[in-house]
């Protein structure tokens, strides 16, 4: 794992990568190979170990869920380091490019997973869906927080979608809209407590009323009664939208 003490080489191109890539430092979220490479398993004792659990679990459900699916292209937008992709990779037949602005943790990824049918590209937020091609799945694992409007990132998506394509958001809290000036304020709190208040104008706090005109659909909802008896309160919704379920 690395620590504040290390030099970080300034591959990035945007502001947003000028502040990002300390932040995931200082998070103690810029991790060694070897840790990358077991990655969503963690030992017991990492600083994210409860994290970690809740994100191999929407991991692996959608894996599962992917392998009923005929092979297709996926799309992950926001992929960090790129252990998703490779466990996505590894999983199921299907084809996968994944991007990200952070140059440093995508050199990692491409450094350590060499599946034929995965690729890793630089792209950044206007960007985020490279190239002309379409995709039978795009999914956001924790990322589609940094994108400022939900319902533009969503429509991009849609349009890079196959006919009956479907986007998947993972390990992201949507908030009801009286839940997000208290949100807001902590993460100003929590930003401000790490030394980089710059951040704060870049992380952003969706609606659960933002997501209804895309008619979503809760594969997984924490907020159940079962997810409740079964102690999964505390992961976060598995939501899908399907393009076939849009308005014209």
């Amino acid at each position: 794992m690395l620590t504040q003490e290390h030099n970080i080489p300034v591959l990035q191109k945007s502001s947003f990568e000028e502040q990002y890539l300390p932040v995931r430092n200082a998070e103690q979220r810029l991790y060694s190979d070897e840790v990358v490479r077991m990655l969503p398993a963690c030992a017991v004792d990492h600083p994210h170990a409860a994290e970690w659990l809740h994100r191999s679990r929407s991991a692996f459900r959608l894996i599962q869920y992917l392998q009923t699916n005929q092979p297709g292209r996926i799309l992950e937008t926001g992929c960090g380091n790129g252990w998703l992709a490779n466990l996505i990779a590894t999983s199921t037949t299907h084809t996968i490019v994944a991007t990200d602005i952070n140059q440093f943790e995508l050199e990692q990824a491409k450094r350590l997973f060499h599946q034929k049918n995965l690729q890793f590209i630089c792209a950044d937020g206007n960007e985020a869906i490279p190239g002309l091609e379409l995709f039978d799945h795009i999914v956001f694992a924790a990322s589609i927080q940094y994108f400022s409007s939900l319902s533009s990132i969503l429509n991009r998506s849609l349009e890079r979608l196959t006919r009956h394509g479907e986007i998947h958001i993972l390990d992201t809290r949507f908030y009801k809209s009286y839940e997000v000036a208290e949100a807001r304020e902590r993460t100003r709190r929590y930003y401000l407590s790490l030394g980089y208040p710059q951040m704060i104008s870049n992380y952003f706090h969706h609606t659960r009323e933002a997501l209804q005109p895309f008619r979503p659909e809760f594969l997984f909802n924490p907020f159940s009664i079962i997810s409740k008896l079964t102690r999964s309160a505390n992961e976060f919704p598995w939501i899908r939208i399907r393009k076939s379920r849009q308005k014209l």
